[in-house]
């Protein structure tokens, strides 16, 4: 697509300053495409793309920015950024592209404070729109059948605290990750155990990884 080329019909136009956009994909040929059919409209002439979630978070790192995040980077998971996104770039907006809307990624993705979820089939036109309205300040959890998944019970940080603890790391060694104090571990995972009206903290765990709120390990 030119980059002389006027909008898509239907599109609302950019407003404001142009923001950047980091498409975090690791597969290189549609994220490459996708980034070059972006360069073409207006307000969007900043994009970069990677498929390593490291060189991400270094991109990312204390800016404001549109971040297009897919839900699995290879092994990883791709939801497991945002909480980290939290912390590196509080000011960044996370996009979450999936090839299978399901509605326990909505649920996941909306409590660890994506600005949306989008499924990866869609057309250039709808994109736009959302990332526009994203960039306006609207959060879109509005697509298929995962549309109106409820508000979940846990923070993005005691969803992470609770992750970690899942992973095996006991609080002090997830207080030194975080650069959080023991005693502030504690707390989180005592919120999250009010929240979730369980009285253990492997009883947390076991209750948010039911609710889909993160993944346990595979033994």
């Amino acid at each position: 697509m030119p980059a002389s080329a006027p909008s898509s019909p239907g599109v609302p136009p950019a407003s404001g300053s142009a923001w950047r956009v980091v498409l975090i994909d690791d597969h290189p040929v549609f994220a490459e495409a996708l980034a070059a059919a972006l360069r073409g409209e207006p307000g969007f002439d900043q994009i970069q793309v990677t498929g390593d979630p490291d060189r991400a978070i270094d991109l990312l790192r204390d800016s404001t920015a549109i971040a297009v995040v897919d839900v699995r980077l290879g092994e990883v998971d791709g939801l497991s950024l945002l909480a980290r996104l939290e912390q590196a770039a509080p000011e960044v907006r996370a996009v979450i592209l999936t090839g299978h809307l399901q509605r326990d990624v909505v649920i996941r993705a909306r409590n660890l404070g994506a600005w949306g979820v989008l499924p990866k089939g869609i057309g250039l036109d709808e994109l736009l729109i959302a990332l526009r309205r994203v960039m306006a300040g609207e959060r879109l959890f509005t697509t298929g059948a995962a549309a109106h998944a409820p508000e979940g019970p846990l923070s993005a940080r005691e969803i992470e605290i609770l992750q970690l603890l899942a992973n095996g790391a006991d609080v002090r060694a997830v207080g030194n990750r975080l650069g959080l104090s023991t005693h502030t571990v504690r707390d989180y995972v005592k919120s999250a155990r009010e929240r979730l009206g369980v009285h253990t903290q492997l009883a947390a765990v076991l209750k948010a990884a039911s609710l889909d709120l993160l993944d346990l390990p595979r033994q």
